[in-house]
């Protein structure tokens, strides 16, 4: 099974005010998102059952890609955490 950690840096934004043209919002700063992405071989039993496992326990759905050489099913998993 191999993995990837990936960083996704959101917007915030606060209420600045209303004008004519409607309510103003302007950004106050970024959040860091953390969320780790794995990969397992369509042939690999013991990968595949970890990532279907996994995937059923967190409601995540798998991702497959049959155009890949070895196939691959993947799954993408975000950190509480960083979302708090």
């Amino acid at each position: 099974m191999r993995y990837s950690k990936r960083y996704t840096y959101i917007p915030k934004y606060e209420y600045a005010g209303t004008n004519q043209h409607g309510d103003r919002y302007k950004q106050t700063g970024t959040d860091k998102v953390s969320s780790c992405a794995m990969f397992a071989d369509m042939g690999n039993v013991d990968d595949m059952r970890k990532i279907l496992i996994l995937s059923d326990q967190l409601d995540t759905p798998v991702t497959y890609d049959f155009d890949k050489t070895p196939q691959t099913a993947s799954i993408e998993i975000v950190s509480k955490r960083s979302l708090s």
